[in-house]
């Protein structure tokens, strides 16, 4: 049986806690390890999560998860956060769990049935539901060719219309489980999710990075997840539809996502794709650059934050590239209109 670890990154989520570390525990698959990285909570998320464990060990005498608490000496964000859990993980598999997201009991065992179908599967997706609304929260990542990414499904009620296991752009962030070797393949440095971009997209740019290097990612609909997200834009492309759901979006995500977005187009951006998409990516740009600037609040600073990355992005790039190992038409074809 395979190893799983699971990392579940966690700052100030004393309320969201118990739910995601029992749900970890009480994964129908052995062997797993779990690692709680406190990312400088000021709450009681670390003491909660102790009793958890405490309650979950008195109440199994048979075959035990084991459970580490990690604290982080500074605020590493989510993805430096999860980075530490990786590195110290010792699993073939990596489930990054969100703090408050939820599993399935059998959410691993599903995922592994998946992952068997093909040894370039590197990410896998499964079916989450928005714990608000009882809608589809995700089923994957998609990607247009403006390079616009959205959760596949998003909002839409259940009727059974992704049931199909099919391969997607990419996993998205509250519960990718992911193959160690695909980690490792696509690491820059020491990083599996890029440090640079503190929150937000890293799971985006970590799907590219690996699309880029040959490996797949996979939709599993039987593995089942729960997961809190309080607003999201949805896969909408009403331009109206878009602004009012952004105007949802929090201050903080807005100030990364719009950096980071496109701190990632300028690592994993294919030239002939770009110039063949050119039209698409300018309209968008031409409109989000003079909205954030002039009507968000922390529009300057995300802007000043991007300029200030960007060299540095430049560097990773050669990294990314030098991996590179498909077509450009391979790439193409994910963009969407």
């Amino acid at each position: 049986m395979s190893l799983v670890s699971i990392t579940i990154a966690a700052k100030n989520e004393e309320k969201n806690i118990e739910k995601s570390l029992s749900s970890a525990l009480r994964q129908s698959h052995n062997p797993i390890e779990i690692f709680l990285i406190d990312d400088t909570s000021t709450d009681k998320t670390v003491e909660v999560a102790e009793l958890c464990y405490k309650n979950y060990l008195e109440s199994n005498t048979e075959v035990v998860k084991k459970f580490t608490i990690i604290k982080n000496a500074v605020n590493l964000g989510f993805g430096g956060s999860h980075n530490v859990g990786i590195r110290r993980a010792t699993g073939d598999f990596v489930l990054c769990l969100n703090a408050d997201c939820e599993l399935d009991k059998d959410y691993v065992q599903y995922a592994l049935e998946a992952f068997g179908r093909d040894s370039k599967i590197a990410a896998l997706q499964g079916k989450l539901i928005n714990r608000r609304t009882g809608n589809i929260d995700t089923t994957g990542l998609l990607i247009f060719k403006n390079r616009r990414v959205v959760n596949r499904g998003q909002g839409e009620k259940d009727r059974g219309q992704f049931e199909k296991q099919v391969e997607v752009w990419g996993a998205d962030g509250a519960s990718p489980m992911y193959r160690r070797e695909a980690l490792d393949d696509g690491k820059i440095g020491d990083e599996y999710f890029d440090e640079d971009f503190f929150a937000y997209k890293e799971d985006i740019d970590l799907a590219w990075r690996m699309r880029l290097a040959g490996w797949h990612a996979f939709y599993q609909p039987k593995a089942i997840g729960y997961h809190d997200r309080s607003a999201g834009e949805g896969t909408t492309t009403n331009l109206f539809e878009i602004v009012r759901a952004r105007r949802n979006i929090s201050e903080f995500a807005k100030f990364h996502s719009f950096a980071n977005q496109r701190l990632m187009q300028i690592k994993n951006e294919i030239p002939s794709s770009f110039f063949k998409n050119f039209p698409c990516i300018f309209l968008k740009e031409a409109m989000s650059w003079p909205y954030v600037l002039i009507f968000e609040r922390y529009g300057w600073k995300s802007a000043f934050l991007f300029f200030r990355l960007a060299p540095k992005m430049l560097q990773k790039r050669f990294v990314i590239m030098g991996k590179k190992r498909v077509s450009d038409s391979e790439i193409e074809t994910w963009f969407l209109q």
